[in-house]
């Protein structure tokens, strides 16, 4: 199930008992008021009830972005249980059968669970969990990112001064990695949040590059003046860091 503010998407083994729209007070439709209501779209509340079923096999690490030093927490639902199952903590695209860095049996009530990773000693860096099954066989994997303690969010581009018409690479590090982060180009000159030129969003990574070209920035990509590239928080307007450069001919 999937909700916003003004729907809700269920499928599967979910039964809606009742569905009822909120928004201020005099409100067409409007079921239950609010005031003063805080948003421009009426929202949604149901009840529902879920048939309970086994989820499938899999490994989630409880947050992608980590401080150096602090514990990981990973869930999982391994098929074999302590006996036969592993969870293996590498770097990024690594073989967990020669490149181990840490490694744990299932834990808990055995085939569902959670274990906790510590990160002392982990380079900054992006990093994966690998549920392996009792043949060795890769059963399931999660991406996390090890950040520096205190880290900040950060933007840059790879270049300083650009070609009328050249592409612009951005990157960031240390990012919160929420599903909706995104990176944008402005005017410097231009405070309006609103008047991005054009966006990319960063696909809840942590650390990342983006090319803005035609299909960003229309056919004649960026003319000739001063820009920002800003770092932008979860489909918001909320700036987490910026990095100007310049189009001269």
């Amino acid at each position: 199930m999937q909700d916003r503010i003004d729907l809700v998407f269920a499928a599967g083994a979910v039964h809606i008992i009742d569905s009822r729209i909120v928004g201020p007070a005099g409100e067409r439709d409007v079921d239950v008021a609010v005031n003063p209501y805080p948003s421009d779209h009426l929202g949604v509340v149901s009840t529902v009830s879920v048939d309970p079923v086994e989820p499938p096999v899999f490994v989630a690490v409880a947050a992608v972005r980590v401080e150096a030093g602090t514990p990981l927490g990973v869930h999982y639902h391994a098929p074999g249980g302590e006996g036969t199952d592993r969870l293996v903590l590498v770097r990024a695209g690594a073989d967990p059968q020669t490149s181990a860095l840490a490694a744990l049996p299932p834990q808990e009530a055995g085939h569902f669970g959670r274990v906790n990773f510590g990160t002392g000693g982990l380079l900054p860096g992006e990093y994966a969990v690998v549920l392996m099954g009792s043949t060795d066989i890769e059963l399931s994997r999660s991406a996390f990112w090890v950040v520096a303690p205190g880290a900040v969010p950060s933007v840059s581009v790879d270049n300083a001064l650009y070609k009328p018409g050249a592409p612009v690479t951005a990157a960031w590090s240390a990012a919160p990695a929420r599903k909706f982060d995104w990176v944008g180009i402005y005017k410097a000159d231009d405070p309006d949040l609103l008047n991005y030129l054009g966006f990319a969003y960063t696909n809840a990574t942590v650390a990342g590059t983006f090319t803005f070209g035609a299909a960003e920035l229309g056919a004649g990509l960026l003319a000739p003046g001063e820009y920002v590239m800003r770092l932008m928080s979860d489909d918001g307007y909320a700036c987490l860091a910026a990095a100007r450069f310049a189009v001269v001919e």
